[in-house]
């Protein structure tokens, strides 16, 4: 086992603005984003919620993406609710890579029109190259908005 120890205080980032999409390629979103150096691990949290006023069938995708050079791994998993009703539903996904299948969530809708629905991210990621480590949003379904609502919050820690 390894005792880690000697890292930083939380911060958070907290989406001062809805951020939008139409599109189904993830974008990274505004101010959600901070560089982060080589041999450090992170634990990341993101809680927040998303909604649609397009269509029940306008889900979210939301994920990770690095930028800058920025190359590690990671582990952790995310959920996102797709129903708001009285019995409540939601997706769980591991997250377990940092491009491509296994770095997103992907909703199949919302349940109902203009209700927020929760996404839930917690992560823990080593970093083997500094870089930017970047949390990405997009719509589930081509030219249908779904957006991410102001308030939801980003909280990294380094834990090294």
């Amino acid at each position: 086992n390894n005792i880690i120890g000697g890292g930083s205080s939380p911060r958070l980032i907290t989406l001062a603005n809805n951020y939008s999409s139409s599109s189904t390629t993830m974008e990274n979103v505004t101010g959600w984003d901070f560089p982060e150096k080589k041999k450090k691990i992170y634990r990341i949290e993101v809680i927040g919620d998303y909604q649609s006023s397009q269509a029940t069938t306008t889900g979210c995708k939301f994920g990770i993406a690095l930028t800058g050079g920025a190359a590690g791994t990671v582990r952790g998993s995310a959920r996102g609710s797709i129903s708001a009703a009285a019995v409540a539903t939601e997706l769980a996904i591991p997250i377990r890579t940092t491009a491509g299948a296994g770095s997103f969530l992907q909703t199949s809708g919302v349940s109902a029109l203009n209700t927020p629905h929760f996404v839930w991210m917690v992560i823990i990621f080593t970093c083997t190259t500094s870089g930017t480590f970047n949390l990405q949003f997009g719509s589930e379904v081509a030219a249908s908005e779904t957006r991410l609502n102001l308030g939801s919050s980003l909280i990294y820690q380094i834990l090294n």
